[in-house]
């Protein structure tokens, strides 16, 4: 039998952030900065296809949060230093995830991180040893050489790997990786790595023991270099692995380069990286427009010529403070992020050289040089109180907190022709109606009130099977052509589910109202212990109760299905009702 809560998620998108492709040192042995400052945090935890997970563990400094269906974690009035801060977030089915960050003022920081899944794919058998592979990592075990984790007694066994790489020259990779690139080199050195690649390993057994590799034995981990990064690829570089208690990179052992590959040898598993070290200051300041606007998500980089360097987006605020190259001439560049991005900077200036920590000040773009969307407004509910606790969505990939009810918020655009925007209550997960924006002008909404709908949603159930699935997290309903698709996922804890199925109307241009055969399906369930149920259609029928022919338009129905389980080749029926947005 299937046995099921109700579980409830929403889509998340990514915001684009630029490669984070190298950062750098500060020289000096690491003592926690005491310099502090108290901040709001807005945090997002989404999994690699950027949607949120519900239920996840954010750890600050022993306080607690758990994310919610959307996804979101909040700190308020946390307090910080202007040098390291990291909070350790885990989620059962994945790995662990670390943010690190930092700030040099009282304000608000936007967080996201995406947190890997933890795929125990490949097996080895532990007296024998064997290898382990992806298409660009290996991983070479001895015979003999894993033990127990808790009790450091041999194991002998079938072993279980989990094993993810992560290019660093990915845009996201300063959301999937663990924390920053802050590390502690050989020396005990407070430094900052640029990384050429990171791995991402886990042993278990097949009955959920924690393996190691065993005391005295090492294992040979090879990875390919990023091909961009080959021709800068020394042949020697030091190794590191990840500390989640100080949310640092610890420096142990070298790689040798051969080929394009990096070889080296490590003593037991966590993450590990491929990076160089240099010494590095902290930069601060703010990017505002010529009418002093902050302007939020936009990307920062500060680079020696033809040389490395930080990277950063700038908080909702326009603050950014992050770590530079130290006594160098420094390229300061600004680009456009949010919405969308562009590489051609909007402002770049040389600075520098810096022997200590800088605050740059206000760096002010002119707003000819600005394509830029501004959009203010006051929020309020169903009895037209302030909203306490919500956000907005811009283009489904921007995220904006309320703040006491209101907005304010500009941001740099690409030249794309339609914006919108969309408002959450948490409190009540109710929305908004999807309002257009105009580009380059400043859109005052005036008072909008988060009441007209309930977030989308796709509910299936079962009573015999005690199954019941309530999702608003990864939907899609694609109204342009005759043949109309529903796709509804989600994944919680060990269990995921997965349905997809299309109808035919009369519409080309939207959905229509009415009853709809439904004409494909697929619909199954996952569990990491279970196996996977799959049911396949006999016969069903969709009603839709509301129609759009707009592009962000609402579409409301409910559906009956009978079902074969391929598994016990019995007939099941599901209902379920949905409120979806047309795309």
């Amino acid at each position: 039998m299937i046995k099921m809560n109700k579980y409830i998620s929403y889509s998340i998108l990514a915001f684009l952030m630029l490669l984070l492709a190298s950062c750098q040192k500060d020289a000096e042995t690491f003592i926690p900065d005491e310099s502090n400052v108290n901040v709001d945090i807005f945090g997002i935890v989404v999994d690699e296809n950027d949607e949120p997970i519900e239920g996840a563990q954010v750890d600050l400094n022993g306080k607690i949060e758990i994310t919610d269906v959307y996804g979101i974690y909040k700190y308020s009035d946390a307090r910080i230093t202007d040098r390291h801060n990291f909070l350790n977030i885990k989620k059962s089915g994945y790995f662990e995830g670390v943010r690190t960050f930092r700030s040099n003022k009282n304000g608000s920081i936007q967080l996201k991180t995406k947190l890997i899944a933890k795929n125990f794919n490949q097996t080895f058998d532990s007296t024998s040893g064997g290898t382990i592979s992806t298409n660009v990592v290996e991983i070479n075990f001895s015979p003999n050489s894993i033990m127990i984790d808790d009790t450091g007694e041999p194991y002998n066994g079938v072993v279980q790997v989990a094993l993810e790489y992560i290019d660093p020259t990915k845009e996201d990779v300063v959301e999937t990786m663990p924390g920053d690139l802050s590390a502690l080199d050989a020396q005990g050195a407070y430094s900052v790595l640029t990384s050429y690649g990171m791995m991402l390993v886990e042993l278990s057994s097949p009955d959920g023991k924690d393996l190691q590799i065993l005391t005295g034995q090492t294992v040979e981990m090879i990875a390919e270099i990023p091909s961009s990064l080959g021709s800068l690829a020394p042949n020697e570089i030091p190794m590191w692995y990840f500390n989640y208690a100080t949310g640092l990179w610890e420096e142990e052992g070298v790689a040798i380069k051969a080929g394009n590959k990096y070889i080296g040898n490590v003593t037991h598993f966590s993450s590990w990286n491929y990076d160089l070290s240099d010494p590095a200051i902290l930069l601060s300041g703010r990017v505002v427009d010529d009418l002093g606007n902050p302007i939020g998500n936009a990307y920062v980089s500060a680079h020696i010529i033809n040389g490395g360097g930080g990277h950063g987006p700038t908080n909702d605020d326009g603050t950014f403070s992050g770590l530079a190259p130290k006594d160098e001439m420094l390229t300061l560049s600004i680009t456009y992020g949010g919405v969308c991005f562009q590489t051609s900077p909007v402002y770049s200036k040389v600075i520098g050289p810096f022997l200590q920590d800088t605050d740059l000040g206000d760096i002010i773009i002119e707003s000819g040089e600005l394509d830029q969307l501004s959009v203010t407004g006051r929020f309020i509910d169903c009895a037209a109180n302030p909203i306490t606790d919500g956000f907005v969505k811009i283009n489904s990939n921007q995220y904006y907190e309320i703040d006491n009810g209101t907005i304010d918020i500009s941001l740099p655009t690409c030249n794309l022709e339609n914006y919108y925007i969309e408002a959450i209550d948490r409190v009540s997960n109710k929305s908004s109606e999807i309002i257009p924006l105009v580009n380059g002008q400043n859109n005052d909404l005036g008072d909008v009130q988060i009441c007209t709908f309930d977030v989308d949603f796709f509910s299936i159930e079962n009573q015999a099977l005690d199954y019941s699935v309530t999702i608003i997290d990864s939907l899609w309903l694609e109204k342009d052509r005759e043949f109309k698709y529903i796709f509804a996922a989600f994944d919680d804890l060990d269990k995921s589910h997965y349905i997809n199925f299309g109808f035919m109307d009369s519409s080309q241009a939207g959905v229509a109202e009415g009853t709809f055969e439904i004409n494909e399906y697929e619909f199954r369930t996952s569990h990491d212990a279970g196996g996977t149920r799959v049911f396949l259609l006999s016969n069903g029928e969709i009603t839709v109760t509301q129609g759009t022919e707009e592009h962000g338009g609402k579409v409301r129905g409910s559906f009956n299905m009978t079902v074969n389980d391929v598994e016990d080749n019995e007939q099941y029926v599901f209902t379920g009702s949905f409120q979806l947005t047309c795309y």
